[in-house]
């Protein structure tokens, strides 16, 4: 399932629009302070189990505002990044806008939905899954059935990020519907834990928890 790699590269490598970095980010790379988080606090809160994934490596490159986390199941894998975007002609982070309404979750979108549209044998369709308390993210769906995999990518706005959910799985062992109810029963999960991270860490560490009552 190499494939899925591939997907991940070439969409974050298209649409993560960096500028020549200024002497005090090139300095301090860890200057990606975007409502309250920092991409080392986002990476900590990635979830070690979700359903029958495990994750098994996470990266942080703060310069380009991106964490990248790995998880493994039996016959499936999947990549989760969550990332800012910084403009060429500003210093700080453009924000995204939370939800699907932003030109580059809706570009993401698009794009994920034409890779799949014209790879040999598979067949690609737009849908949406829910997450959150009501709110529903863009998901496309596709499935390569000469080669039994099932592939899902999601991608959302939240916290003036956006999140990227690439799952994908080997039904031949299984049957098809099965492995796409845990695909996306994977992104449901993590999207709804992303959102959800509660207080900002203070100074980019994690805020101090409550005194006993």
């Amino acid at each position: 399932m190499n494939i899925r790699t591939k997907i991940t590269g070439c969409l974050v490598s298209t649409l993560v629009l960096l500028g020549p970095l200024n002497s005090a980010f090139a300095q301090d790379p860890y200057l990606d302070l975007i409502q309250g988080y920092r991409s080392n606090s986002i990476a900590d809160r990635f979830p070690q189990m979700v359903g029958p994934f495990t994750l098994v490596k996470h990266s942080v490159n703060p310069q380009d505002f991106t964490v990248t986390a790995e998880y493994e199941a039996v016959d499936a894998r999947a990549t989760v990044t969550m990332a800012g975007v910084r403009a060429s002609n500003k210093d700080a982070a453009y924000p995204i806008k939370d939800g699907a309404d932003d030109p580059v979750v809706r570009d993401l979108f698009e794009k994920a939905t034409q890779y799949h549209s014209t790879q040999p044998g598979e067949i690609a369709v737009q849908t949406t899954l829910p997450y959150s308390a009501g709110r529903a993210m863009p998901c496309v769906t596709a499935d390569a059935a000469q080669e039994k995999h099932a592939f899902l990518v999601c991608v959302v706005g939240m916290h003036s990020r956006y999140l990227l959910i690439q799952p994908a799985a080997n039904y031949a062992k299984g049957s098809k519907d099965a492995a796409e109810r845990s695909l996306a029963d994977f992104a449901t999960s993590i999207a709804t834990t992303m959102n959800d991270l509660g207080t900002p860490p203070v100074n980019g560490q994690a805020a101090p928890a409550a005194a006993p009552q």
